[in-house]
């Protein structure tokens, strides 16, 4: 066996030994994952039935984001909201209950600082609080529909708060979009300006900057419909069909480049 046979061997061997090491931590992890999921899917339950009720029938009132109240800048129908807190600071601190400033709030610790401010929680509703917060805060972005008390109180979905049917989709998009941006404290992008928008749809459907002359044509257009009305325009023309057939041939060529070409160009 020559020095550069020997060399390959032993890399060999120990690229067999890394995978070997590898598979073995991997094995070692295994049976943690059920446990794991377990002790989440109880802590889920508990929050569920022991704590979101309080918090829909005692707090969102004043600090929901769903329903625009955020009194004293708090926010509680969210961890994030939780965690950001309000004009005080944070609301939970998540492993530490007794630090928290949600659980001084709930035990009238602070004369300027209770909640609810006028029906107290009973001993053992605090004392839910509690274990929620040192167990590490869990909350489920949406309501587990199988808790016992879920059908009494669900407050994922108010009437009242969704936008009439008669509002514009671009309205409607902005409308959500804002209220995840305000939870995060970011400041929206402003509008787009009319030539930054022509150039962005052209590029989209048409696959190629605006010409002059259609650049012209949409800033000069009077129409308060002149966005739709330069997409039906772009719609109709060779540039979409081969921006699209290109689109679509990318997206199901499956290491066939090309082959599907043709067949797009007589099916569309």
């Amino acid at each position: 066996m020559n020095k550069l046979q020997r060399q390959k061997s032993l890399c060999m061997l120990l690229l067999q030994l890394k995978v070997i090491a590898f598979l073995f931590a991997l094995l070692t992890l295994i049976p943690a994952l059920p446990i794991q999921a377990a002790e989440l899917a109880d802590e889920t339950a508990f929050f569920e039935n022991n704590i979101r009720p309080i918090l829909v029938d005692s707090c969102y009132k004043c600090h929901s984001i769903k329903k625009n109240k955020s009194k004293g800048g708090l926010f509680l129908d969210s961890r994030q909201g939780l965690m950001k807190g309000g004009d005080n600071g944070p609301a939970i601190k998540p492993g530490h209950a007794a630090e928290s400033l949600l659980i001084s709030a709930i035990n009238y610790e602070d004369e300027d600082l209770q909640m609810p401010p006028d029906d107290p929680l009973t001993p053992e509703q605090m004392g839910h609080f509690e274990t929620w917060i040192n167990d590490g805060a869990v909350f489920p972005d949406r309501l587990i529909a199988s808790s016992k008390n879920a059908e009494s109180w669900w407050d994922e979905i108010e009437p009242e708060s969704l936008l009439p049917l008669s509002s514009k989709p671009e309205e409607v998009i902005d409308h959500y979009t804002l209220q995840k941006l305000r939870i995060q404290s970011l400041i929206p992008a402003p509008p787009a300006t009319e030539t930054a928008w022509l150039r962005r749809i052209t590029l989209d459907l048409a696959g190629r900057p605006p010409t002059p002359s259609e650049r012209n044509d949409y800033l000069f257009n009077p129409s308060k419909t002149r966005k739709e009305e330069f997409v039906n325009y772009l719609s109709q023309t060779s540039c979409f069909l081969e921006q699209q057939i290109e689109e679509f041939n990318w997206l199901l060529m499956d290491g066939k480049k090309g082959k599907l070409k043709p067949y797009l160009q007589t099916a569309l």
